[in-house]
């Protein structure tokens, strides 16, 4: 692969990190503001939600380390 398609990939998958960590950051506060509010149902889908993120960052940075280090 070419440094700049390296590049290309490299600044997609960090920018789709960069949008599921903010996403990330919304359903904390979002859920927060649910539990303070005294609604404790949200806590296990946002929970739920927020590891599927985690899985998916990990899963893409994983894929950078593996793919485009070499």
């Amino acid at each position: 692969m070419k440094n700049t398609q390296r590049m290309v990939v490299a600044n997609a998958i960090l920018s789709v990190v960069f949008i599921i960590v903010v996403l990330q950051l919304w359903l904390l506060t979002a859920t927060m503001e649910q539990y303070l509010g005294g609604d404790t149902a949200i806590i296990v889908p946002a929970a739920v939600a927020s590891i599927g993120c985690f899985g998916l960052i990990f899963g893409l940075l994983y894929f950078y380390r593996r793919k485009l280090d070499h």
